[in-house]
């Protein structure tokens, strides 16, 4: 029986696999910089869509106890509406695309990013450049946002980190404002309070 599972083995491992044929090799990463220091990375990936983004270093690193959390307010108020398109016109454009728009603040970035077709990388990297450059900031508008960011707090507080992730977080690097939360405070801390 031990003879005739071996044969069973060599003869599977004979037969070529079905799935080997699919398997693409990773491209490298190609990065350039323009001429206004703007790096670019880019990947071919052998699919037909794409991801557009833009990673912008300013995080809650980067944010003084007084600014705690305006890059995260400024990530939910560029989607409001820029000088050339309403926040309906911008969510149209995007819906007959039938991209994804999305945005997210971390402690160290702010990526705004756009989920294409290939053959919309030129729109896509028109709208958020549009987006970046041109948002308009209307108080009407800043409300919904701050309310956002709120609720963002108020998520993170109830679902808290597992305990050594937030004692490495906030214990050993409470000097660091990478320690700061990216939503910011809901108030203010008191002179001496710990971060």
């Amino acid at each position: 029986m031990l003879g005739s599972r071996s044969a069973l083995l060599r003869a599977a491992a004979a037969r070529p696999r079905g799935f080997s044929s699919m398997a693409v090799a990773q491209q490298p990463t190609l990065l350039k910089t323009l001429p206004n220091q703007m790096r670019v990375a880019t990947e071919a990936t052998g699919g037909e869509t794409a991801t557009v983004g833009v990673w912008i270093d300013t995080g809650s690193r980067y944010e003084t106890d007084a600014t705690n959390g305006v890059a995260h307010f400024l990530e939910h108020m560029a989607f409001k509406g820029t000088a050339k398109r309403s926040q309906t016109q911008l969510e149209m454009e995007v819906e007959q695309m039938g991209a994804h728009l999305n945005a997210y603040t971390s402690r160290e970035q702010t990526v705004y990013y756009a989920k294409v077709m290939k053959s919309d990388v030129p729109k896509a990297v028109e709208l958020l450049s549009d987006i970046l450059l041109n948002s308009t900031f209307s108080p009407v508008r800043a409300r919904p946002a701050a309310a956002a960011g709120l609720q963002t707090q108020a998520h993170m507080q109830f679902a808290p980190a597992p305990p050594r992730v937030a004692q490495a977080g906030f214990t050993a690097r409470a000097a660091e404002r990478a320690a700061c939360p990216c939503a910011g405070r809901r108030q203010p801390r008191a002179r001496g309070d710990s971060a």
